[in-house]
């Protein structure tokens, strides 16, 4: 499953990747102490309309 570069990895290999990392930290726990893991998001969208100001 290594990918040479910045190949796109199909959803199946991620699930398989995560599913692996958590068997491995849930047999060897000190393993979590030393793992960061950061989750960004596909898209980040914003939306046109501001929110009302209903203080007035």
């Amino acid at each position: 499953m290594r990918l040479a570069g910045k190949e796109a990895m199909t959803v199946d290999d991620k699930e398989k990747a995560l599913r692996k990392l958590l068997e491995l930290i849930a047999e060897h726990p000190d393993l979590a102490e030393r793992i960061t893991i950061t989750i960004k998001p596909s898209k980040v969208t914003q939306s046109d309309a501001k929110p009302k100001d209903e203080t007035k």
